[in-house]
């Protein structure tokens, strides 16, 4: 009997301390100390809804294959960095006729004029070096109210830096005579981009973005149009990668 009391009396100091035990467990999370995910990485797919919004008929359809890397580099900010190709569809009516041909000492000289006929299709196909510095806006706030996060996910503004070029151009003479491009064609821009990322099972994520790029550099040098001028672009993109 003794024996039982001696314990009882002796747990009743442990006993006392549970409570602030579990007050010091149920202690909100700090603000401060979420952080996005270190390193994600993987594939995806996607194109730009713009040009068929546009101009279904003549349009230009892209479809994107890339590798990505995202590399947390302060508590909610990442660099974004990707390498891959962008395949295009160019649809349009234009059609060169030629018109006359002549000879001489400097060659083998073809004129053409152009019409309107019906749509046809040509594929051309881009390489794409990218790279963005991502702030992941509400990304604390979907941790601290039990919303979903896994992959980044949510809402994010970024800056991107991209650089492309031509690798190869379906023949559609006289603009284009072989698959392999005898001219430099690429761009250079800087642009703002809104966007949201869902990630969807343990790998899989769908992501949706607004870019306008203010400052687009073009490299020419089409027979027609040779040198450098600068324009501006808008692209809303639609993309669905896999994180390894």
């Amino acid at each position: 009997m003794m024996y039982k009391k001696f314990l009882l009396l002796a747990g009743l100091p442990l006993l006392a301390l549970l409570p602030a035990v579990a007050q010091d467990e149920a202690q909100p999370m700090d603000k401060q100390d979420i952080r996005i995910a270190k390193t994600l990485q993987g594939v995806r797919i996607g194109t730009d809804v713009v040009p068929m919004v546009i101009d279904p008929a003549t349009t230009t359809f892209p479809l994107d294959v890339q590798y990505f890397r995202e590399d947390r580099i302060a508590p909610v900010l990442s660099l974004h960095s990707s390498v891959g190709v962008r395949n295009l569809f160019d649809r349009t009516r234009t059609e060169w006729v030629e018109v006359e041909s002549s000879t001489s000492q400097q060659g083998n000289f073809v004129t053409y004029e152009t019409r309107m006929g019906a749509p046809r299709t040509y594929y051309n196909l881009d390489f794409r070096l990218g790279t963005e510095l991502r702030w992941h806006i509400n990304y604390r706030n979907r941790v601290l109210h039990g919303k979903h996060t896994r992959g980044n996910g949510g809402w994010f503004l970024s800056v991107p830096l991209e650089f492309t070029w031509s690798a190869l151009r379906q023949p559609n003479a006289p603009t284009v005579d072989r698959w392999t491009p005898g001219y430099f064609h690429g761009t250079l821009s800087l642009g703002v981009k809104v966007g949201y990322r869902y990630a969807f099972g343990e790998h899989w994520h769908v992501e949706a973005s607004a870019l306008y790029a203010p400052l687009r550099v073009v490299f020419n040098d089409f027979y027609y149009r040779q040198g450098t001028y600068i324009d501006d672009d808008w692209q809303l993109n639609v993309k669905v990668g896999y994180v390894f």
